[in-house]
């Protein structure tokens, strides 16, 4: 069945991209907005879906996303900071914000993988080494 639905799904997707549908004139002016969810359906529910996800949001569980605010009390944080987003990241510009309202460290970084959109810093090697060699540099320096 889900099968038949992606099928659906992407005729779909192909008809709404043309420049005359709406969201294919959305995609045209504002283009990467729509690139995050196209990767985000292909790795959390066609590469890396976990054996028990429906892939699908309660109402709750959305209201909740829809409300969370991961820079609340942020500048609590006191201790060595590292963030790590890509350049290309639809969401960079969330991570560039929590960065500046982290105010009480001053021991902080943000890494910006160049190239990288946000889904593609999970899984792409070249992400993910760069990512990781991060990581190796901040964590032995800091433990």
């Amino acid at each position: 069945m889900c099968e038949i639905f992606a099928r659906a799904a992407s005729s779909r997707h192909q008809h709404d991209l043309a420049e005359d549908a709406p969201l294919g004139q959305a995609t045209k002016r504002f283009g990467r907005a729509f690139e995050l969810y196209r990767q985000g359906y292909e790795y959390y529910w066609k590469t890396h879906a976990h054996p028990n996800s429906t892939f699908k949001y309660t109402t709750s569980s959305l209201l909740d996303l829809m409300r969370f605010d991961a820079t609340n009390q942020i500048e609590l944080i006191n201790q060595p900071l590292l963030m790590v987003a890509g350049s290309k990241a639809d969401s960079l510009y969330l991570s560039e914000d929590a960065f500046a309202k982290a105010t009480g460290t001053k021991d902080k970084a943000l890494f910006k993988i160049e190239g990288a959109t946000h889904i593609e810093t999970y899984w792409v090697p070249r992400h993910v080494d760069a990512a990781m060699e991060q990581f190796i540099q901040f964590y032995g320096r800091i433990l």
